[in-house]
């Protein structure tokens, strides 16, 4: 023990009492004289958890119990295979094959017949298989309805519906399959429902192919029949027209309408001459004036008004307009609208010619009576001849004009009727053409093999199908361990148990003070040995949480620290047993006392008795110096638990426990207290009220994060200081071994100020 006088006299009884009442202000009060680094640890409430999946959370639940997951799984899927491997009935089954062309073969020509996709004509054709006019084709043999799987059911059709298997082993193959206990009877049956498919569904198909075929012929056949008859009607046009194209006869009829406008012209003319020539005859006594003040008759006007290029350019298009209205007229109607708008164009025409007509009037009877002044001065025979030559010169161009209006007139009509006859021929041959080239086609192509073929009939099967039986099997055996291996990966995932030091800081929103590395069981048995090779990366773990704890502590006030964790198996013993050895390497007198009374077990780490303990000097059975132990380690003793006693745990709830930690933190430096956990049991609650400070201890893998919540807001609720945690078998502790001590370490080397 170290002496509080350097002295070392004995401490006065007035000095213990103020040493108790400091103890008893800093457990009524615990956070007056924390250090700031305690009070800014104080633990708050842990984060929500996430709503989704996460994955590494996912990965480290895996990690953590994949043996046995994996184990369980095996071991249940095994079972599972081999019930259903007894369980499932291996049957005979009968198979027959068909091939299925994925494209159609022709021999020579495609033909204009309609083609699904492959995939579409093929399901459909394994839809055929199994419907109902096939399956009735094949019962109506009688060595097939008379076998015995047939009779014996009352409905032959929809039994052999439900149990006729069609699949497609590969892209171009059909396979039907019948699965039951008579061999010969299978085959007999797939092989009748084959031969009925191929006979009802593949042969009909080239039936059809014939059948269309027919009713092409029927239809080339009227066809032919109607372009014989066209071609009739243009040979009679070709008879009464002398050509049969169009485009002449739209010459002619060109030359024609120039032809009568010239007769027109001259008819003009020779009415002019022959008034003229009536005007001097009966006027032949009449002077220059009185030939000036006569009147100009209107059939003289008009004959000058012919001979005007405007009013014959006004004419022809008259004729022409009423020439196209007459077509439209023959050909569509009156009621079509083409005829409507040829009738409005005429009409437009006409008012032309009517206003021009009525502006030249005048003028030309001017220019009439000029010139019936100068020719006043020919003899009345002469003018009765002439009168009489003009007549019978105008009487034959009249007449040879009507004519030839007639042939213009008709010669239009026959030129549209022959353009339109052209264009039915036309279509006429294009139609036939295309319909004798399709029958030359199918006749070739009906030739060509099916597309559907029979690759192998059904033989006798004389070995049971197990395909179903592996195939069930390992489906139930890989199922049941997948199942497993979720089924325990999620149990797991949902316990949130602290995989890093990262849930420590972000979840649980815990101040880190240390991390030690991974250990086995018999490696924290032995930590505390020298000489252990695996001792040098420990030493810097702990020794890493240890200045953490020195750096808090600048006075007395916090040399009572507690370890405590939330659940057992947590790694509390093994964390206070190194701090107290490593604050015992740093030159500080260091007492562990083994507060776990429940389940003490550092009088086994350090082979001391077990009695007397803590529990005997809470009893009064035994002095507290008797109950100190010291250990190998210099600067370090222990304190033992003890054996428990009813009458303990009533001690627990008195001043008892107060007066002795208050003993203990006078006489030593640092006084680390190795408590139950904090969730099992309310021994540690009450003897936290009477620490400094708590450290918690968590382990990876092992600590979950609702557990070590629920034990930190314990503390919260009681206004107990807590340090921090030190976190154990984290991968990423920070230290290696290459950089530790590769020599025995003496207390004199290791210690630090305080």
């Amino acid at each position: 023990m170290r002496e509080n006088d350097p002295t070392g006299a004995a401490p006065s009884p007035n000095a213990s009492v103020e040493a108790a009442d400091r103890r008893t202000d800093l457990i009524e009060q615990p956070t007056a004289r924390v250090p700031e680094i305690v009070r800014s640890a104080r633990i708050v409430a842990p984060a929500a958890p996430a709503t989704g999946l996460e994955p590494m959370a996912i990965l480290n639940a895996f990690r953590r119990r994949w043996l046995i997951a994996v184990g369980l799984g095996l071991a249940a899927g095994l079972a599972a295979a081999a019930v259903v491997w007894f369980v499932i009935d291996t049957p005979y089954t009968a198979i027959s094959e068909l091939k299925i062309a994925s494209v159609e073969q022709k021999l020579l020509f495609p033909t204009a017949e309609e083609h699904a996709r492959f995939e579409t004509y093929k399901q459909t054709q394994m839809r055929l298989v199994k419907y109902q006019f096939v399956l009735n084709a094949a019962l109506r043999d009688p060595n097939v309805a008379n076998l015995s799987m047939i009779r014996e059911q009352e409905h032959p059709i929809d039994w052999l519906e439900e149990n006729l298997k069609v699949a497609s082993p590969a892209t171009e193959f059909i396979r039907v399959s019948l699965s039951g206990e008579k061999p010969r009877e299978l085959a007999a049956i797939v092989n009748a429902v084959t031969d009925a498919y191929l006979k009802e569904v593949v042969n009909a198909e080239q039936e059809e192919r014939r059948g269309r075929m027919r009713s092409l012929e029927a239809i080339f056949g009227q066809k032919d029949g109607k372009l014989r008859r066209q071609y009739e009607a243009l040979y009679n046009f070709a008879k009464s027209l002398h050509t049969t194209d169009s485009d002449t006869l739209n010459v002619k009829q060109q030359m024609a309408i120039e032809y009568n406008g010239q007769l027109r012209k001259e008819i003009a003319t020779l009415r002019f001459e022959l008034i003229r020539a009536e005007i001097s005859l009966k006027s032949g006594e009449l002077t220059t004036s009185d030939a000036e003040e006569a009147e100009v008759p209107e059939s003289l006007i008009t004959a000058y008004l012919t001979q005007e290029p405007e009013y014959e350019r006004l004419s022809t298009r008259v004729s022409r307009r009423e020439e196209a209205v007459s077509q439209w007229e023959t050909s569509v109607g009156k009621e079509n609208n083409r005829y409507h708008i040829a009738q409005r164009k005429l009409d437009k025409a006409n008012e032309q010619l009517d206003s021009y007509t009525e502006r030249m009037q005048p003028i030309i009877a001017e220019r009439i009576q000029n010139k019936l002044s100068t020719d006043l001065a020919i003899t009345q025979a002469e003018l009765e001849e002439r009168v009489r030559l003009l007549s019978l010169q105008k009487e034959q161009l009249e007449a040879e004009l009507a004519n030839q209006e007639t042939v213009e007139k008709t010669t239009g009509i026959r030129s549209f009727e022959l353009d339109l006859l052209n264009k039915n021929i036309e279509q006429s041959e294009a139609v036939t053409a295309k319909t004798r080239e399709e029958i030359d086609h199918l006749e070739i192509e009906t030739q060509s093999p099916p597309r559907v073929t029979l690759l192998r009939e059904a033989d006798v099967p004389y070995l049971r199908d197990t395909s179903k039986q592996y195939r069930l099997s390992a489906a139930a055996g890989l199922g049941l361990l997948g199942f497993v291996v979720v089924g325990a990966v999620f149990l797991e995932y949902h316990a949130h148990r602290i995989s890093s030091l990262r849930e420590v800081v972000d979840t649980l929103s815990l101040r880190v003070v240390g991390s030690l590395p991974k250990m086995s069981r018999r490696q924290a048995k032995n930590a505390h040995e020298q000489g252990s090779a695996w001792e040098s990366t420990l030493i810097e773990s702990i020794d890493s949480a240890r200045t953490m704890l020195l750096s808090a502590s600048h006075d007395r006030s916090l040399n009572i620290v507690m370890i405590a964790s939330a659940a057992g198996n947590e790694g509390k013993t093994t964390l206070a047993c190194q701090l107290a050895s490593s604050l015992a390497r740093a030159g500080r007198e260091t007492l562990l006392v083994d507060c776990d009374l429940r389940q003490p077990s550092i009088h086994d780490v350090f082979h001391t008795p077990t009695t007397p303990g803590l529990c005997e000097v809470l009893s009064g059975k035994a002095e507290l110096e008797q109950a100190l132990r010291p250990t190998g380690a210099p600067g370090l003793t222990v304190l033992p638990a003890g054996q428990i006693s009813p009458e303990v745990q009533r001690r627990l709830a008195q001043d008892n426990v107060r007066q002795v930690f208050s003993r203990l933190g006078d006489e030593f430096d640092y006084v680390i207290v190795d408590s139950s956990p904090l969730l099992s049991v309310s021994d540690p609650l009450l003897i936290a009220q009477y620490v400094d400070a708590v450290l918690f201890s968590i382990r990876r893998d092992v600590s979950r994060v609702a557990k070590v919540a629920a034990a930190c807001e314990r503390l919260s609720m009681l206004k107990i200081p807590l340090l921090g945690a030190v976190v154990i078998g984290v991968d990423d502790s920070g230290y290696d071994s290459r950089y530790s001590y590769g020599y025995p370490v003496t207390p004199d080397e290791q210690k630090e100020p305080a």
